[in-house]
């Protein structure tokens, strides 16, 4: 018979691992009726503690935990590179997990890193996640928490962005500069915070220069040929794009149908690479994957390290313009 699990215990009795592992080691915060359900638990299908977790809680592990929504050729690579150059230097070791984008996922990898004890998470939270309410487990376990990238808003973790929706308007107030008239701004999935912030950087660049423009959000990146497909590009003379993947797959899909890039006005938020190895050099906002992860490790180490309380911030990364090849 396989082994019953905390999780397993969890499970059988509507609780939190981390309530049930509480409650094993008496802890204040656990009333005695949970107590007593938890323990009748344990005795009736006979529960062995994982001693080899316990070792851990009085070492330590020296794991961080990296949960990514996906790979891509792109900012992924060079996240990973910061995060493992600081966390080399502070001999750690980066485990690497990859939410699929599926809320649940990201759910069951959190349960995970509880289990395996890591010292700290790491966490770009995936499109489907529009609250933080399941990284109270990791709270509970005493277990830091630094979103970055992508993230939902929030008092109770660090995060580590860019200003958003200040770098689309910057972005796309260079297009107008340049004289393009009428802009079309390509966005990733719209329900994120990251889309929405951007979206309205855009379109208050817009506004500010009393311009049309309008917006595109692509759900499914497979599906771009067939979105754009349905828009007349005539109308357009400038494109903002959100990020490197979306930049990439939208010139992509124009040269696909034979659209001259050169006749559009571009610029981009992007990690740098790419805008110079492509033609012609699409100017952008420069958001620098190393040093984002560099920060994020940087903050994560801190908390880890830490014998008292770090205050919760809200770090904002600095972007520049760059213009020419």
């Amino acid at each position: 018979m396989k082994r019953i699990t905390i999780q397993d215990i969890a499970k059988m009795l509507s609780l939190n691992p981390s309530t049930v592992s509480r409650a094993l080691s008496n802890h204040k915060d656990v009333n005695e009726e949970t107590r007593k359900r938890v323990l009748a638990v344990v005795k009736e299908f006979n529960y062995v503690p994982n001693l080899h977790a316990r070792y851990f809680r009085m070492k330590n592990s020296g794991l961080i935990a990296l949960i990514l929504p996906e790979f891509n050729m792109f900012f992924t690579h060079s996240i990973m590179a910061g995060i493992n150059q600081v966390l080399t230097d502070k001999n750690f070791t980066l485990i690497v997990f990859y939410s699929n984008n599926s809320y649940q996922r990201e759910i069951e990898i959190i349960r995970h890193c509880i289990s395996w004890v890591v010292e700290g998470v790491l966490l770009v939270v995936s499109d489907e996640t529009q609250d933080i309410d399941h990284l109270e487990e990791l709270k509970m376990a005493e277990i830091p928490v630094v979103l970055f990238d992508k993230v939902v808003p929030n008092d109770k973790f660090t995060t580590i962005t860019i200003d958003d929706a200040q770098v689309a308007n910057a972005a796309t107030a260079h297009i107008i500069d340049n004289g393009a008239k009428n802009i079309l701004g390509v966005f990733a999935h719209p329900s994120i915070d990251i889309s929405k912030q951007r979206s309205e950087g855009f379109h208050r660049a817009l506004s500010s220069a009393h311009m049309q423009g309008s917006s595109i959000f692509i759900n499914d990146i497979s599906k771009i040929d067939q979105l754009i497909s349905n828009i007349d590009l005539a109308t357009y003379d400038g494109i903002f794009m959100m990020s490197d993947e979306l930049m990439i797959n939208m010139l992509g899909a124009l040269h696909r149908r034979c659209i001259n890039l050169i006749d559009f006005k571009m610029a981009a938020i992007s990690d740098g690479v790419l805008p110079k190895n492509i033609s012609p050099f699409v100017p952008h906002m420069l958001h620098s994957g190393l040093k984002v992860g560099q920060l994020a490790a940087e903050e994560l180490i801190e908390e880890v390290m830490s014998t008292g309380t770090i205050p919760i911030k809200q770090i904002k990364v600095q972007t520049s313009l760059i213009s020419e090849p």
